[in-house]
């Protein structure tokens, strides 16, 4: 039976401004503690996964980040701990940005693909203002999302979108509904599941990634770039 959203809590420590810590018993058979790095609005998208985890009993859907991490902790041959970044979010397994370094002298120890592991040593190929975490998913993203609204918010920021091969047009038909509104635009072709997947709102606050990455000694700031043009594809 799956505990309430208050009983969850009593697992949870906050151990600096920008670090919690995941109790043994958060999940079953931890064999190390997990933390996780937030800021503020960070650890508000964190705790809102997991109290909307709760609400549904623990069925359907992904598991929380935090219960994901949980679950990295109880792997045979985990040393130290399970380590959420600041860009950490539901996926499949490990939580997307979760970290773990296993002992490879266990003959019991878990090697995951994601990593390069030896010992108490890990590097992770990935940067965590490249990759900054997604807020909602992707199915969330196109219930919730408004495409005039998307794009207006986008030309108020001096964003305009200004590609998709016309072969898109005939992919799926709900970028058919949308064909005769937009024909005369530049997003003519565009198709319109990846549009709101990969919509800003559907994503962290890669300033708040950034910036939590600084506090925690994660990485330090160097520079702040603005990209003129984003190619997908």
């Amino acid at each position: 039976m799956s505990r309430s959203y208050n009983d969850e809590l009593q697992y949870l420590d906050k151990i600096s401004k920008n670090c919690w810590r995941i109790k043994k018993g958060f999940v079953p058979n931890m064999q190390v503690e997990g933390v996780f790095y937030v800021n503020d609005p960070l650890e508000k998208l964190m705790f809102e996964e997991l109290r909307n985890a709760c609400r549904g009993g623990g069925f359907g859907g992904f598991l929380p980040a935090m219960k994901q991490i949980g679950n990295v902790a109880a792997l045979p041959g985990i040393v130290h701990r399970s380590i959420g970044l600041p860009d950490v979010h539901s996926g499949y397994g490990f939580a997307i940005g979760n970290m773990a370094a296993f002992d490879m002298d266990n003959p019991d120890a878990v090697v995951s693909p994601e990593f390069v592991v030896h010992k108490q040593i890990i590097e992770h190929h990935r940067n965590p203002a490249d990759n900054r975490g997604r807020a909602m998913s992707r199915s969330k993203s196109r219930r919730n999302l408004d495409f005039q609204d998307v794009l207006d918010s986008l030309a108020d920021q001096g964003i305009a979108i200004r590609v998709a091969s016309p072969k898109l047009v005939m992919e799926e038909s709900k970028t058919l509904r949308y064909w005769h509104q937009i024909q005369d635009t530049a997003v003519r072709g565009l198709n319109f599941n990846l549009f709101f997947s990969q919509a800003p709102e559907s994503y962290k606050n890669v300033t708040d990634v950034v910036n939590t990455c600084h506090d925690a000694g994660i990485s330090k700031k160097a520079i702040k770039l603005r990209p003129i043009a984003v190619i997908k594809g």
